[in-house]
């Protein structure tokens, strides 16, 4: 499936999860890769990271990229001291479910390093994100659209900020506190 935008106007489309590709990652490292564009390119499907490691990689690109009808689920991973332009990247109808990990000590050369999100819903839970830093906007995310809930999880040290959002141009700071965003803000 792929995202579908109009101009000015975003839908959003039923997604196939069923008919999609199911890839699992467990007990797995990524480490030591230069990507131009992608280290993981996911175009639809459900992905599955499970205690693993993703760190030390490099590149133009992005770690993970999801492109529309793409349901991930991250449990017990560490992702730190990557070099990219964003860790996810979030389109319509993308999901994003992170629990009991820990991604820090990221840099990206533009918007949101632990999520850059145009319109997907991402949950984060029990996690740690802290030091990473953008060149923008968004230490940790830049958030566009979509719903994002972060609980029990602490946020620190991100730079400029620990979420940025587009529509009312505020950054925020959120330490170990619960919040979500919408399209009116964070809180």
């Amino acid at each position: 499936g792929e995202a579908v935008a109009a101009s000015g106007n975003v839908e959003e489309q039923e997604c196939p999860y069923d008919e999609s590709p199911n890839i699992s990652i467990t007990n797995s490292s990524f480490y030591d890769n230069y990507a131009r564009y992608f280290l993981v390119y996911v175009d639809s499907g459900k992905l599955t990271i499970s205690n693993s490691n993703i760190y030390k990689n490099e590149g133009g690109g992005l770690a993970l990229i999801m492109t529309g009808c793409t349901d991930v689920k991250m449990t017990g991973a560490k992702i730190y001291e990557n070099k990219i332009s964003s860790i996810f990247n979030l389109g319509i109808n993308d999901n994003l479910d992170v629990e009991s990990s820990e991604i820090y000590s990221n840099t990206a050369a533009w918007n949101g390093t632990f999520i850059l999100n145009f319109g997907g819903d991402a949950t984060i839970i029990d996690s740690d994100i802290h030091d990473n830093t953008t060149i923008e906007d968004g230490g940790a995310v830049y958030y566009s659209d979509g719903d994002f809930t972060s609980t029990d999880t602490c946020w620190s040290n991100n730079s400029p900020e620990d979420v940025y959002h587009e529509t009312t141009a505020e950054s925020y700071n959120f330490e170990c506190s619960n919040f979500t965003c919408d399209a009116t803000g964070c809180r």
